[in-house]
């Protein structure tokens, strides 16, 4: 939770002329991840990391990366991801 506050800080900068400074609230939906799929979860990056350190493993593009990071979180969890 964001507290408004008065006074400037030593990092906060006034405004210049013509300037003002309004607070930005954003919102974000965390998915509800069950005990027994954050413990699968931790697991398939413990081997995940077990598998990197004895070097088996293959390069992925960001692109692959994300899809299948993505591909487990949504077979593991169930939720959809956007």
């Amino acid at each position: 939770m964001t507290i408004a506050k008065t006074e400037l800080s030593r990092q906060d900068r006034a405004p210049k002329p013509g300037m003002t400074i309004e607070p930005v609230t954003t919102c974000e939906e965390l998915p509800m991840v069950t005990l027994a799929a954050r413990a699968q979860l931790a697991a398939l990056l413990a081997r995940g990391e077990a598998d990197r350190r004895a070097g088996r493993g293959r390069a992925l593009s960001g692109a692959a990366l994300k899809a299948e990071m993505r591909s487990s979180f949504e077979k593991i969890t169930g939720v959809k991801v956007p």
